[in-house]
């Protein structure tokens, strides 16, 4: 059963979704398939430290986040856009390998706990 602690909580999606469990399924596989891009692109700009290409691709996964039930990402990326806004290069880094590790767990939760919709069909049953 998914909680406040899990890395994505169904019920979140679920009630964005109407309860439609096909549709939350569908946002789930959008979102888990783009984390990795999204991954990739946010630390490349770091490490280039382009501080408006890592705000707007922060901003574009915290929208995405938010309706998959992703609450410590979204906790993450609201720190790491507050640090890129102030220029704050160590917190920028400190953030970021939050939310890596956050994504990981995301995407090993994803592979683990929905990806055979044990979980989802747990939901409302």
């Amino acid at each position: 059963m998914t909680t406040e602690n899990t890395p994505i909580n169904l019920n979140i999606c679920l009630k964005i979704a109407n309860n439609d469990k096909s549709i939350v399924k569908k946002l789930l596989s959008m979102f888990i398939s783009e984390l990795p891009t999204a991954k990739t692109s946010i630390n490349k700009e770091f490490e280039k430290y382009d501080t408006n290409a890592m705000g707007a691709l922060t901003h574009k996964l915290l929208g995405s986040s938010a309706y998959c039930g992703a609450q410590q990402l979204q906790k993450s990326l609201n720190c790491l856009s507050r640090h890129i806004k102030e220029n704050n290069k160590e917190s920028i880094r400190n953030e970021l390998n939050n939310m890596n590790t956050c994504i990981n767990e995301i995407m090993d939760y994803y592979r683990d706990n929905i990806i055979n919709t044990k979980e989802l069909e747990e939901i409302n049953s």
